[in-house]
């Protein structure tokens, strides 16, 4: 991604990562990326992190996720979080795919 939309991200989620853990080759090593910001895990961050009245307030959803997608695990536990709180959710994992794209 490039750096002016990182820059946007950042302000979108309310202002710029407490700490940054990058290397060049962090996906080739299989270390994690990852963003920290000061506010921790708000709903701002991931709608996973949503209060129950939030979630329960969604409208009907459709949760496609792919098999190597590395948000899939997310995207899944928000599906079970949503259904949780009385939302109708319809889930299809793509196994054997890499990305999911809607367009």
């Amino acid at each position: 991604m490039a750096r002016a939309a990182m820059d946007g991200m950042w302000a979108d989620l309310g202002g710029e990562p407490a700490a940054v853990a990058r290397t060049e080759d962090a996906l080739a090593d299989g270390v994690p990326v990852k963003l920290y910001w000061p506010e921790g895990e708000g709903p701002r961050v991931s709608p996973l992190h949503a209060d129950a009245a939030t979630l329960a307030a969604a409208p009907p959803t459709l949760a496609i996720t792919a098999g190597y997608d590395p948000l899939r695990d997310e995207v899944e536990a928000y599906a079970q979080r949503l259904r949780e709180a009385g939302v109708t959710v319809e889930q299809v994992r793509y196994e054997a795919q890499i990305a999911v794209s809607a367009d």
